[in-house]
């Protein structure tokens, strides 16, 4: 009873790993692959963030984000029109943004926004393009184009209208400038 109970447990684990397909016919790795395989190392990364959080090292290894950043390219070389790639694009802007790669994340999000342009978090991802050339790279004319990009946006919240037109009026501004500008528009309440 016991070998026929253990045979039929090994046949099930055998026919289980036998039936999880890890390439293509063409030897491409399979989008369930790369997906698993990025799960694993996303859960790593995140585990690395809560050891810095808790004090337990002081940032997370460059390699861990490069593995990262790795992954999730490979899932977009492979696959650059599902969904997924969306995502996965928009994470390595992320990380590239975290290691101050500034200028290979707007590349990356540019990728995005061409070939998702109705990707769900575009917003998002152009306020952060925005504000990288506003802040980082101080591209003032980049950085205006995509805060413009962002107003386009249809049913946009009038809270981010007036937040980015105001940032847009305030550009090139001297702080001397900025200050009488604010207390212009807090006279005016």
């Amino acid at each position: 009873m016991y070998k026929l109970l253990a045979f039929l447990l090994v046949s099930i684990i055998f026919a289980s790993c036998a039936g999880t397909k890890t390439e293509n016919s063409d030897g491409t790795p399979t989008v369930e692959k790369l997906k698993s395989d990025i799960q694993i190392i996303d859960d790593s990364l995140k585990i690395y963030y809560q050891q810095v959080m808790n004090n337990q090292i002081e940032s997370v290894p460059n390699d861990a984000i490069q593995k990262n950043i790795d992954a999730h390219l490979t899932f977009y070389h492979f696959y650059p029109k599902d969904e997924f790639s969306a995502e996965c694009l928009d994470k390595v802007h992320q990380l590239y943004i975290q290691q101050k790669l500034y200028v290979k994340s707007v590349e990356i999000a540019d990728t995005l926004l061409a070939e998702f342009p109705k990707y769900k978090a575009k917003k998002d991802v152009l306020y952060s393009v925005a504000t990288t050339y506003d802040f980082m790279l101080n591209d003032m004319v980049k950085a205006k184009k995509y805060y413009e990009k962002i107003l386009l946006i249809p049913k946009l919240d009038k809270e981010t209208k007036e937040n980015i037109s105001i940032r847009i009026k305030l550009m090139g501004m001297s702080l001397d400038e900025m200050i009488e500008f604010q207390n212009k528009k807090n006279s005016k309440k």
